[in-house]
């Protein structure tokens, strides 16, 4: 959807020069501003992202397409109230388009408007036209587990890997709710295939981590705790991982220094 030719490339490196304020003389099309406008979003260059939607939406007015970017391009430059504006725009041009209804969801997740996200992310997970259907399943998940109602939220996570075995996020979140629960088996088993289908999850590793650190198998949480500071150091779960890693090296006086460096 988000392809562009390599002449569209271009032509957003030259905007600085002048080019946003010469495209009605030259002549692009709506089709040629929504493929630069898109482009400048997927860079994070918002004004110009919003400049030749603008324009695109002045071309043509009923795209509901033109309407769903410009509605990302406002909610990333931080205008969530002009954003729903135009996500709405394109559900009333269009109210089977699955990924403006996802987004819509969102919007109402954010605001606290639990039910309108619900019936918002129910009606894209369940078009079937919808290419992307774990996302509104994730989404779901989510909402749910911010609610309390893990039960809930498990089985929406379920049906994000049941229609995507490899989402990552998906895994971690059913390793997180299984672990609370004390189902360590399950637990393990999702964390090993998060970081199996996204290799750089810290927090799965550092989950794992502790869950091999708390059984006793100090050189498997060793080794997941080394992982987690290779792949994101100076952060909270590397502060964490560290901790564990003094335990396991220095059990009896952890402020001994370690063998293992520390980050600088």
């Amino acid at each position: 959807m988000r392809r562009l030719s390599l002449l569209c490339v271009a032509l957003v490196a030259t905007l600085a020069s002048g080019c946003a304020t010469t495209s009605q003389r030259t002549g692009y099309t709506a089709d040629q501003l929504k493929s630069l406008g898109e482009k400048a979003l997927l860079a994070h260059d918002t004004p110009t992202a919003l400049k030749f939607l603008s324009e695109a939406e002045n071309r043509r007015p009923d795209d509901a397409a033109i309407e769903y970017d410009l509605a990302l391009a406002y909610s990333q430059r931080g205008f969530e109230a002009r954003a729903l504006q135009h996500i709405k725009k394109a559900l009333k041009i269009k109210p089977d388009y699955p990924e403006a209804l996802n987004t819509l969801g969102y919007m109402y997740a954010t605001r606290g408007k639990f039910d309108l996200a619900r019936a918002a992310f129910e009606k894209a997970l369940n078009d079937p036209f919808y290419q992307t259907p774990q996302i509104a399943a994730l989404n779901l998940g989510e909402l749910y587990e911010r609610r309390g109602d893990s039960r809930k939220a498990l089985s929406y996570y379920k049906q994000a890997v049941k229609l995507d075995p490899q989402s990552a996020e998906a895994w971690y979140r059913i390793g997180r709710i299984s672990e609370k629960a004390g189902n360590n088996d399950e637990a393990r088993h999702a964390y090993e295939t998060a970081v199996q289908d996204s290799p750089n999850m810290a927090e799965a590793y550092l989950r794992l981590g502790i869950m091999s650190y708390r059984a006793g198998h100090l050189k498997d949480a060793a080794g997941s705790f080394s992982e987690v500071e290779r792949i994101a150091p100076d952060t909270d779960p590397a502060d964490e991982a560290q901790r564990y890693l003094e335990k396991i090296n220095n059990p009896l006086n952890p402020s001994k220094p370690l063998s293992v460096p520390r980050r600088s």
